[in-house]
């Protein structure tokens, strides 16, 4: 195999990992609402995102910790709508 077409392979393999069949990417401003805390310790958060609209989420207790109501966050969905990641967009 050549050089370039194993470096094209695993550029490819790497970019499939990194999103994963049904998995996506939301931005928009993190809302708190008013439904009380999941017994797991999750809480329930709503992002305004200009393409989906109000998006209801649960983040875990550490996820919570990153990021504070009003911040603009950016958060990774699995295939299930669970947030795997989540940051404050620059």
């Amino acid at each position: 195999i050549a050089p370039a077409a194993l470096r094209d392979a695993r550029v490819k393999l790497t970019q499939a990992q990194a999103h994963p069949v049904g998995a996506r990417t939301i931005t928009g401003e993190l809302k708190r609402t008013t439904t009380p805390m999941r017994a797991d310790g999750g809480e329930y958060y709503v992002v305004r995102d200009r393409q989906h609209g109000d998006m209801p989420v649960v983040l875990s207790p550490d996820m919570s910790r990153q990021v504070r109501e009003g911040d603009i966050v950016e958060m990774q969905l699995d295939s299930q709508g669970r947030v795997v990641a989540i940051s404050k967009y620059p």
